[in-house]
């Protein structure tokens, strides 16, 4: 069942001013009549699509997050490959296309709970795709040192304003995963 655009473009409408207001204060300090009023909805229509602002926090993660594991199944290397350019590139290119809501997410994450949701999504997704024995300690700890790494790295070139381009960045990262 396909949604409707007047249905998609209030939705777009709610998170552009959900997120413009998440650049300007926390999330505790939004309100629903803030979105309502900036969006021009009235309130009846923001609670047919969100709960309330959490609700509406959350979705946006999830989503962002479920594009993140759908892009990262369709890049990831065929099993014998140690060929990861094609997969570090979609995931900067995502990131890059999203920057401004994952700085908001990192960036308002001062417990680094979204830094150890992205790490454990990845360590879950590679020991899956690698069919890793849980009980092979030093190959779970190598997968969770080398997306330690990828995810820190990813994250200080968003904090740091993107200072070196998504061409390079892919090449090195790429290298380092195929030092590990």
């Amino acid at each position: 069942m396909s949604i409707d655009r007047r249905t998609l473009r209030t939705r777009q409408a709610i998170r552009d001013v959900f997120i413009d207001l998440l650049q300007k204060k926390s999330l505790n300090k939004i309100s629903v009549s803030e979105i309502t009023n900036a969006a021009n909805i009235g309130r009846g229509t923001f609670y047919l699509h969100y709960e309330d602002v959490y609700s509406l926090y959350e979705q946006l993660v999830n989503e962002l997050l479920e594009n993140l594991i759908t892009l990262f199944h369709h890049a990831y290397p065929e099993k014998g490959s140690n060929n990861f350019m094609v997969l570090s590139q979609k995931l900067i290119d995502y990131i890059a296309e999203n920057a401004s809501l994952f700085l908001l997410l990192v960036g308002q994450d001062n417990e680094g709970k979204m830094n150890q949701r992205l790490k454990k999504i990845f360590v879950d997704q590679v020991i899956e795709i690698e069919q890793i024995d849980k009980s092979d300690f030093t190959s779970i700890i190598e997968t969770s040192f080398t997306v330690s790494g990828i995810v820190g790295v990813l994250t200080d070139w968003l904090m740091a304003g993107m200072d070196i381009d998504k061409e390079d960045l892919t090449g090195i990262i790429n290298e380092l995963i195929q030092k590990c």
